[in-house]
């Protein structure tokens, strides 16, 4: 019997699978050897189509090869999904189980008859088996998504609103894109347990169109995002959306903190945002003055109260809160505790603004509002939209696969559902969508399994506005746009840069710069700043190269270095050391340290070579020319020789027992 973590298993051969061992599935090896083998759910590619683990040694080693290499299928994980809806992976009896391969039962009864009792995944489809999924299972289902969902729907609404409100339109807009975001986009999604909705990154776009152009020209720029996104999932361009380089991404992320933090702190006394965003950090010092000495006759003062109730409750819930109240999300009791003291008071602030008739409210894109888009410069300010909706939702969909071990994202379908999400939404006159990931953290915390959680709660949120629209007329704007201010300082997230930092003072100096840029100048202008950077640096790491010379007196020889990468770019520097080393020494070339060489520099030391012999590998050197092509092929392409228990040990993160006849090496596994 083989041990581990005191656990016994019983050495039969057969290979088990528990849900619990996500995603690292654990297989036993062949009676003989009693390896066990932990495999990765690529190892599930295999599963004939009656559910069985194929038990031959060569099989199980195949599996170990695939996890080495890297090759493990991230798609067989919904293969295991579908194997046990149908029953056909384990009994719910045995969910929870470790190591213990079979219940007691079953242990007693194959001691006294003498016979093994077959484990569902190697039950043939002939052999009896009792289904598993009774009606007080699915009624669980439902109630566990159903939580969830009420969960989300509560973080969502004031998120929505203060969202709007940040992005200089009513707040109905924000709560239409949160409906949306539920019913349409959830059912569709390429990520089943991303929450869609409005997002705090793009309200300082929205707000400067807005300010430009009107409210009425945000229908017709966000359809026109949409389109762009549902195309590009239409082509299959969705994983591009990733290809932003991080330093740009977190820049981007702060410096939209730093323009709602401002914008919002005005807000917060009911005041009105100034023109730019550089304006508003300047004059936040006024605001503070206005909240703490109010001007008679105005209730700045009362504003500043309830925005410091508010964020004063988002802070301190999770500590002070009783253990039955703790699931409450603190945005939402900030806001409710708020709403109550100002409603009790009766204080003059400013309060949301919500139709009594939701339904019969929602206008529909006229057509004379598209001429927008004649305008210069309007179509590039919807591939904007939909340039940083559509990163950010795939940022959020990356987050949410490590947060969960369920499905992975679909990012072309993901990008088509919110192409569709904000198509509706720009025809009804809501704002852009994006994943989020604040609603979609909530959701997995709160329980959700599958994407019914995400719609429900846009159905709630349809429910209650139109059901009780007066409710939220409760609400003071100050609190929130407080939601908001907390927002906006947790986007400038500190421990960002430090990784920046740990890397080089470059992307430090991206960060940097794309900050100032979207802060002292605009968003678009600052992301193409950083972008711009980051493109020449890509350019200086794989252009750069250190040559210099050594001389060698008492050998009679000068020895030119080389180091990192010669390109045709850097031939001129490469002729000026060649010129400068002296023609009484013989001239070596070091090739040590250089990782990769061009054609032309070749063809050109070469030229050299015919006028002054140079002293130097060739061979060495035409192979640099290939190097980066060849590190793909330059992979092992078998196993042989290899520690199997180092492999393990490596890869998934403890060793295998070793095997009695092959002494814990593999022979010629493929790769």
């Amino acid at each position: 019997m083989t041990h581990r973590g005191g656990s016994p298993v019983q050495e039969t051969g057969e290979t088990w699978i528990g849900r619990d061992h996500l995603p690292q599935l654990v297989g036993q090896g062949d009676p003989a050897g009693g390896l066990v083998l932990p495999l990765s759910i690529g190892g599930l590619q295999q599963l004939d189509s009656a559910g069985h683990v194929p038990r031959s040694t060569q099989s199980l080693e195949e599996h170990l090869s695939q996890i080495a290499l890297g090759r493990a299928s991230s798609g067989a994980h919904q293969l295991f999904q579908d194997l046990a809806s149908q029953d056909r992976i384990l009994d719910r009896d045995l969910v929870n189980t470790d190591f213990k391969r079979v219940t007691k039962s079953s242990n007693q009864a194959s001691t006294r008859t003498g016979t093994q009792t077959p484990h569902p995944i190697n039950r043939t489809p002939d052999t009896p088996h009792r289904s598993t999924k009774d009606s007080g299972e699915e009624t669980h289902s439902w109630m566990s998504e159903t939580l969830a969902s009420s969960v989300v729907f509560l973080v969502a609404l004031p998120l929505c609103m203060g969202i709007a409100i940040a992005s200089g339109a009513p707040a109905t807009a924000g709560l239409i894109t949160g409906i949306v975001g539920g019913l349409v986009v959830a059912p569709l999604a390429g990520c089943p347990l991303q929450v869609s909705g409005p997002a705090a990154g793009l309200a300082v776009l929205v707000w400067d169109l807005i300010q430009r152009h009107g409210l009425e020209a945000l229908g017709p720029l966000v359809m026109t995002a949409g389109l762009f996104q549902l195309l590009s999932g239409l082509l299959g361009m969705g994983i591009w959306f990733l290809a932003v380089p991080p330093a740009v991404i977190h820049a981007m992320l702060a410096g939209i903190g730093v323009l709602i933090f401002g914008s919002q702190f005005h807000v917060m006394v009911d005041d009105v945002p100034k023109s730019s965003g550089l304006m508003n950090l300047l004059s936040i010092p006024e605001a503070i003055y206005k909240g703490i000495l109010p001007v008679e006759g105005t209730s700045h003062h009362l504003a500043a109260f309830l925005g410091i109730l508010t964020i004063g409750t988002i802070l301190s819930w999770a500590q002070l809160a009783p253990a039955r109240f703790k699931a409450l999300p603190p945005p939402l009791v900030g806001v409710t505790l708020s709403s109550i003291i100002a409603s009790i008071f009766g204080f003059d602030v400013k309060y949301v603004d919500v139709p009594s008739d939701f339904l019969g409210s929602l206008t529909v894109t006229e057509a004379s509002a598209w001429s927008v888009l004649s305008e210069p410069g309007m179509l590039l300010t919807a591939l904007a939209i939909a340039l940083i909706a559509s990163a950010e939702t795939m940022l959020t969909a990356g987050a949410v696969d490590q947060l969960q071990a369920g499905s992975r994202t679909n990012q072309d379908r993901e990008l088509r559902a919110q192409g569709i999400g904000n198509l509706i939404c720009g025809l009804l006159g809501g704002l852009p969508m994006t994943g989020v990931i604040v609603r979609s953290k909530a959701n997995i915390d709160a329980g959700a399994k599958t994407r019914l959680s995400a719609f429900l709660h846009g159905a709630w949120m349809l429910g209650f506005l139109c059901l009780w629209p007066e409710v939220l007329g409760y609400i003071p704007v100050a609190s929130l746009a407080a939601i908001l201010v907390y927002t906006g300082w947790k986007l400038v997230d500190t421990a960002r840069m430090r990784d920046l930092a740990k890397v080089g003072r470059s992307l430090i100096f991206i960060y940097a710069c794309t900050l100032v840029g979207i802060v002292g100048l605009d968003l678009l202008k600052g992301i193409g700043i950083g972008l711009t950077l980051s493109a020449l640096r890509l350019l200086y790491v794989f252009s750069h190269l250190g040559v210099w010379i050594t001389k060698h007196l008492d050998e009679g020889k000068a020895i030119m270095h080389l180091r990192g990468r010669a390109t045709f770019l850097l031939l001129p520097r490469i002729e000026t050391c060649l010129i400068k080393a002296p023609e009484t020494l013989s001239l070596e070339i070091d090739i040590t340290e250089l990782d990769y060489i061009d054609h032309a520099c070749i063809e050109y030391l070469e030229g050299w070579n015919r006028r002054r012999v140079l002293v130097v590998d060739w061979d060495a050197l035409h192979g640099l020319q290939y190097k980066l092509l060849d590190e793909r092929s330059q992979r092992p392409q078998s196993l042989e020789g290899i520690d199997a228990s180092q492999i393990l040990a490596r890869n998934v993160g403890w060793a295998a027992a070793p095997r009695a006849r092959n002494s814990g090496r593999y022979n010629r596994l493929s790769a």
